[in-house]
């Protein structure tokens, strides 16, 4: 079975998202971070959103780019846990995986519509 060349740019795109996750939470915060910060949520949900459109369209399978987002989001919480002036927060959590879920919804409609994304 041969790879489209879209799937291989979006396979680039989606690993190099996920690094740059990974990069960023990795840096200790220079702000005193906010418990509860609306922004903050909001940031992280169009960001799962982001990497699971970038993982769906790497693999073509909804529900495990879906899945694999959100198991991202919960390892990055788990990392954060250990960079200084970062904690672990289940609001982040939420707002990823709602992220994540999101993008299942907007699929699933789109698909029943015969719209192409």
């Amino acid at each position: 079975m041969q790879i489209k060349f879209s799937q291989k740019i979006y396979k680039i795109l989606a690993l190099g998202y996920l690094l740059t996750i990974f990069i960023v939470s990795s840096f200790p915060l220079v702000l005193p971070e906010i418990y509860f910060d609306p922004r903050k949520l909001i940031f992280h949900f169009f960001e799962y959103f982001l990497l699971s459109f970038l993982i769906f369209k790497s693999i073509n399978k909804k529900e495990e780019a879906c899945l694999l987002s959100s198991i991202y989001g919960l390892l990055d919480e788990i990392h954060q846990f250990y960079v200084p002036s970062r904690t672990f927060d289940f609001f982040d959590i939420l707002a990823d995986i709602s992220g994540s879920f999101f993008l299942l919804i907007f699929v699933y409609l789109n698909l029943d519509k015969n719209l192409k994304i």
